[in-house]
């Protein structure tokens, strides 16, 4: 006899989010929403700490240490800080016995984030990165149509993210700020890193002397990649592109829609380019919308109670970090550049 079970439903966690400027915000909002308990916002300034929590009615800390010592003990915490805090308060919270979702870039240095996943590892306890795209649908569907061969073999994926300049960054350039988003959803619709790097671009506006465009070849062997990326676009564009031998398909991560574009081929009169027989096929996809934030915490409580991996663990987090920095040598450089990783201690 079938028996109906209902849809799967995510365990719940005791959670503390660390940090309360506009990810930890969103964070905190979204654990509220769910079917998890946010036991405390901490910041070091603590009146942005209390505005955060008054919102969702928990508790307001100035550290890491007063959340642990607070009244109720959290199971896991959200690390949106700084990129320079990530290290010690990641490193400080596994210590603790907690589960780690920490915000990317997952540390400024590869040695650091090394050390947090090994960290984790010898913890046993489960350390996500903040690669919010891939728990986008429209990057899931891309995934399992590219697994199934529904559109060909692949032959180039590319992206373009751009917008204007934010003036919440402070600390990296557009390639570790949001140009970090693509290169992962390229590695994890390429199923690993690229095997080298070449980048070009520069500085035009931003502040400090970073980065401020970016365009990137990722050369992943059987399949090659591309990423625009940039701060001085008027428009907000957040696309992938796939260009298979069977179809074209079009990606939209802001509205969750795909786009896939077949063409047949009639007979060609030579002496006739005008009337060309092409006829063009439009099939347009639209995904039932989620918040990838939402489905970020969803995966994340999933593979703290589970013990399987996150499916944006520490080690997608380092493996991304890697890609950005050769993209960053390669600006400097001016010439291809391969990944380096750290192996496992």
């Amino acid at each position: 006899m079938d028996v109906y079970i209902g849809p799967w439903v995510p365990p719940s966690m005791r959670i503390g989010v660390v940090g309360a400027g506009v990810m930890g915000r969103n964070h905190a909002r979204v654990v509220h929403q769910s079917r998890n308990t946010l036991i405390g916002i901490v910041d070091p300034v603590l009146e942005g700490a209390r505005e955060v929590a008054r919102l969702h009615g928990t508790e307001a800390y100035g550290s890491l240490e007063e959340l642990l010592d607070g009244p109720v003990a959290p199971e896991a915490v959200i690390v949106a800080t700084p990129t320079e805090t990530h290290g010690d308060l990641v490193l400080r919270a596994l210590d603790a016995g907690l589960h780690v979702l920490v915000e990317k870039p997952i540390a400024t240095d590869i040695p650091t984030a090394r050390r947090m996943v090994d960290a984790a590892k010898d913890a046993r306890r489960t350390l996500a990165v903040g690669h919010i795209e891939r728990h986008n649908p429209v990057v899931a569907f891309a995934k399992k149509a590219l697994a199934e061969g529904r559109f060909g073999k692949p032959i180039t994926l590319s992206t373009r993210r751009v917008s204007n300049l934010p003036g919440r960054i402070r600390d990296v350039g557009c390639v570790l700020d949001i140009g970090i988003h693509d290169i992962d959803v390229l590695d994890h619709l390429a199923g690993g890193p690229p095997k080298r790097v070449f980048s070009v671009g520069g500085n035009h506006a931003a502040k400090g002397g970073l980065e401020d465009h970016a365009n990137l070849l990722l050369d992943y062997g059987h399949v090659k990649g591309a990423v625009e990326v940039n701060w001085l676009t008027p428009r907000k564009v957040r696309k992938l592109a796939l260009t298979c031998d069977e179809a074209f398909v079009e990606c939209d991560y802001i509205e969750q829609v795909a786009e896939v574009s077949r063409t047949t081929f009639g007979a060609l009169d030579p002496g006739d380019l005008y009337q060309v027989p092409v006829q063009t096929h439009l099939e347009r996809i639209e995904l039932i919308k989620e918040e990838p934030l939402r489905r970020e915490l969803d995966d994340f409580v999933d593979a703290c109670a589970s013990g399987r991996p996150a499916l944006a663990d520490g080690e997608v987090g380092l493996q991304a970090l890697a890609v950005a920095f050769a993209a960053l040598r390669s600006l400097s450089s001016g010439r291809p550049e391969e990944p380096e990783l750290l192996e496992v201690a």
